[in-house]
């Protein structure tokens, strides 16, 4: 847990450029993991995906649901745009299960910009990245196209992403 909070903390120092002029109300909804860098939430987890919703408040309430060992995974979350200008910048929260004073960076650095159809979230440390798509699957074509753009733009190690199952 130290190990997360440090980078928690040197993320915030560190910046990488996200998406610009997201459209949030275009954004909310359900999106699939297609792939993650390993972390211990979601290790071993498998039919995952996020639901955003849009708060009165400008706030965003995102819930991850998944299936690990046969049983069902939530854990809720909270954000704040900080970057009011692109809303592509957003600083969370663990509201289920509750860890006091932990804040993590969430930055929208690519976007199907005409449909919203895929997106990746990314840490500016390069230690978590999450690639997500509105499908259960994805194309392989699309999937190496976005791995070399991380490679590329982000200095992402390709090879640190290991794809979600998705079971029908």
């Amino acid at each position: 847990m130290r190990k997360y909070i440090f980078l928690i903390i040197v993320s915030f120092i560190l910046n990488m450029e996200t998406v610009q002029n997201l459209d949030i109300e275009k954004f909310m909804g359900k999106w699939n993991v297609i792939s993650t860098i390993p972390n211990f939430f979601e290790k071993g987890c498998y039919n995952s995906y996020d639901l955003y919703s849009l708060n009165e408040d400008g706030s965003i309430s995102i819930e991850y649901h998944a299936l690990k060992n046969e049983k069902k995974v939530l854990y809720k979350q909270q954000a704040q745009i900080v970057d009011t200008i692109h809303k592509s910048k957003w600083k969370i929260r663990l509201t289920k299960p509750w860890i006091p004073f932990f804040r993590a960076p969430y930055q929208v650095i690519m976007i199907d910009s005409l449909d919203y159809n895929y997106m990746v979230v990314g840490f500016p440390d390069k230690s978590l990245g999450w690639i997500m798509s509105r499908d259960r699957e994805m194309s392989e074509g699309l999937y190496g196209q976005i791995l070399d753009e991380l490679a590329k733009k982000f200095d992402y190690n390709k090879d640190g992403f290991e794809k979600v199952i998705q079971y029908k």
